[in-house]
């Protein structure tokens, strides 16, 4: 496949970067919701992750 070998990676290396993003995500979004009921806790939790995350995939090149 085109896009696996452009990022240099085994469908097996891709899924489990693509899949801990998924996850990571969904996670994410329940503290996001939690925060919408309650905005006093998870005041940067999910803001300083996605920068983390977002580092991380910038390691693509990204013209999909």
């Amino acid at each position: 496949m085109k896009h696996l070998e452009e990022q240099g990676e085994s469908y097996w290396e891709h899924f489990k970067h693509a899949a801990k993003f998924a996850i990571v995500l969904f996670g994410l979004s329940f503290i996001c919701l939690a925060h919408a009921i309650v905005p006093c806790i998870f005041t940067t939790t999910a803001s300083c992750r996605l920068e983390k995350l977002l580092t991380e995939m910038k390691r693509c090149d990204c013209n999909d």
